[in-house]
């Protein structure tokens, strides 16, 4: 949930989620590939940066009520 939280936010790579949310890389790139894997996130690639966003089609409820399942 808290990786949906930051993401809702703002767009971000890795080393930025990292970063914010302290969750060691190896565990957030699991997470972050379930997430996509679910369609919950949109990932964009430049170069050797991948930037994870979350699925503009979900509706704002949604991604509300996961992170409030998650408290």
């Amino acid at each position: 949930m808290l990786i949906a939280f930051e993401l809702s936010q703002q767009p971000a790579t890795v080393a930025e989620l990292e970063a914010r949310t302290r969750i060691a890389q190896p565990y957030l790139s699991q997470h972050l590939a379930s997430l996509r894997k679910a369609r919950l996130l949109v990932s964009t690639r430049a170069a050797r940066s991948v930037t994870y966003r979350l699925n503009s089609g979900l509706s704002e409820n949604l991604i509300s009520a996961l992170l409030l399942a998650g408290q």
